[in-house]
């Protein structure tokens, strides 16, 4: 999971088909579609769309069957990811609505499984302009916040920035500071880059309009 947050792929695989083989070996069932739901996620981002949708709905059924709520969440927002990638936008949230609620439907439930899923859902609904991001985003900053994971804190804040918040980029740099994830620094690095160049193409512009 830390080599598929870090945007490591080729040590994501590595770390995850050894993690499926050593799972199978043992017959533990139970563990089968957690592994297999990343790697699923992997293969979404790779372009394999066929690898990812035998994975992810293998995933999705076994962790339905397992009435594990953390690997059906994980696994529905890896279709969800996927529906995206084929280019159906409603598929796509109607999935992630699914995988939020399925992601927390025990009470004890792995909140970081969850977070995991939130983040790509508010994600994908930036990307697409669509109304659930002004929920999602504050319940994952709220999540983040209250179990002290920085790491999503932070992602949360990048993501109320691509809705607008000019001011919350200094946070997100503060509270990752101390996160070891070179892809979410290079994300702030962009985003902060971004706002430069922006501030820089005003003052310009008022320098001609003088």
């Amino acid at each position: 999971m830390i080599h598929v947050i870090r945007e490591e792929m080729a040590e994501a695989r590595t770390a995850l088909e050894s993690a499926m083989a050593e799972a199978r070996a043992l017959a533990w069932n139970a563990f089968v579609p957690y592994p297999e739901a990343l790697l699923g996620i992997l293969d979404v981002s790779a372009g394999d769309h066929a690898a990812a949708a035998d994975r992810l709905e293998h995933a999705f059924a076994l962790g339905c069957q397992l009435r594990d709520c953390c690997w059906e969440g994980i696994a529905a927002a890896g279709l969800a990811l996927l529906d995206d990638a084929r280019g159906n936008t409603g598929a796509a949230l109607d999935r992630f609505d699914d995988a939020i609620r399925r992601s927390r439907r025990e009470s004890d439930a792995w909140l970081w499984a969850h977070a995991f899923v939130l983040d790509h859902a508010c994600a994908f609904a930036v990307r697409h302009g669509l109304a659930q991001a002004a929920t999602w985003v504050p319940d994952l900053e709220v999540l983040a916040a209250r179990t002290m994971m920085s790491e999503f804190l932070a992602r949360a804040y990048l993501h109320r920035r691509q809705l607008g918040d000019a001011g919350v980029v200094g946070a997100a740099e503060l509270i990752a500071a101390d996160v070891d994830d070179p892809a979410l620094h290079r994300r702030i690095v962009a985003v902060a880059g971004r706002d430069v160049a922006a501030d820089e193409a005003v003052a310009r512009l008022r320098q001609i309009e003088r």
